[in-house]
C-alpha cells in the first residue's frame, strides 16, 4: 500500500504565523482607537517591562523593541524541545525570564526577531479587551472569516484529528532519528506561536487580510511597511 497524502483538511501548529493574527487583532484595535501604535507598553502594562516607558506597541510589533528571547536559554538544544515539550509555561513568566536578561539594545536602534514582542502584545490584547486572546481570536478573525479549523490551544498538548504529525531531530550529527512532536504544549510561546490551523483556513485568512477586509488601508500598509534588519537588501 502507499502513503496516504496529507488533505487540506488536516490541522498543524502555523508557528509564527500566529503572529500575524495577533498583529491582525492589535491593528484592529489601533483602527478603534483603542490602542495607539506609537505608545508605549507602559500606558497599558505599566508595570510588565522595565523599559516600558521607552517600548512602543510598533516596536513590538516589528521586532525593533530589544527584547531578550528566552526561547535560546530554554531550548539550547533539540533534545531540551523534546524533554520539555509538555512544560507549562504562564506567559508573564516568560516576559520575567526575558526581562531578567536586560535589552539587547536601545528601544528603536536595531532589529532583533524576538517572541517575547509577541507575548507582550497578546498580554496588550488582553488588558485592553478585557478577555483572552483565544476569545478575541475567535471573535475578531476564526468565527467572521468561517475558519473551521483553527483555534488557539494555548495551554494544551493534544491536537485532534484529523491532523498531520510533526517531527523533528533529535540531533544535528548522523545518525538522525526523528521523534514525534505532535503532542506540545505551546504555552511558551503562546501569542507568538501557538495557533494551528490548515492550508485551507490559512488561505482564507490571508486572503481576507490581503484584500483589505480585515484593517483600513493605512494599518495595512503599515502592517506591510519594511524594517532595516541589518542583512543585505533589508530597509
Amino acid at each position: 500500500m502507499g502513503l496516504a497524502l496529507p488533505s487540506a483538511a488536516q490541522t498543524f501548529r502555523v508557528a509564527s504565523q500566529t503572529k500575524v493574527f495577533v498583529a491582525t487583532i492589535v491593528l484592529q484595535l489601533v483602527a478603534k482607537g483603542l490602542v495607539g501604535l506609537d505608545d508605549p507598553v507602559s500606558r497599558y502594562l505599566p508595570r510588565l517591562l522595565p523599559d516600558g516607558d521607552r517600548i512602543t506597541v510598533r516596536q513590538l510589533l516589528n521586532h525593533t523593541s530589544g527584547l531578550f528571547d528566552p526561547q535560546v536559554e530554554v531550548y539550547q538544544t533539540l533534545q531540551d524541545i523534546y524533554d520539555l515539550r509538555l512544560e507549562h509555561w504562564t506567559p508573564r513568566q516568560v516576559v520575567a525570564m526575558a526581562t531578567d536578561n536586560g535589552l539587547l539594545f536601545p528601544p528603536h536602534t536595531a532589529w532583533s526577531y524576538s517572541n517575547t514582542n509577541y507575548v507582550v502584545a497578546g498580554l496588550l490584547i488582553e488588558l485592553v479587551t478585557g478577555t483572552s486572546i483565544a476569545r478575541q481570536l475567535e471573535r475578531r478573525l476564526i468565527r467572521p472569516l468561517g475558519l473551521r479549523h483553527t483555534w488557539f490551544p494555548e495551554d494544551t498538548a493534544a491536537l485532534p484529528a484529523p491532523r498531520l504529525h510533526g517531527y523533528m531531530p533529535l540531533d544535528l550529527e548522523p545518525p538522525w532519528a526523528d521523534a514525534d512532536i505532535t503532542r506540545f504544549n505551546p504555552s511558551f510561546f503562546w501569542a507568538s506561536g501557538a495557533l494551528v490551523s490548515n492550508v485551507d483556513d490559512l488561505h482564507r485568512f490571508y486572503d481576507a487580510l490581503f484584500d483589505g477586509r480585515l484593517l483600513p488601508r493605512r494599518l495595512l500598509a503599515e502592517m506591510l511597511t519594511p524594517v532595516d534588519t541589518g542583512a543585505p537588501g533589508s530597509g
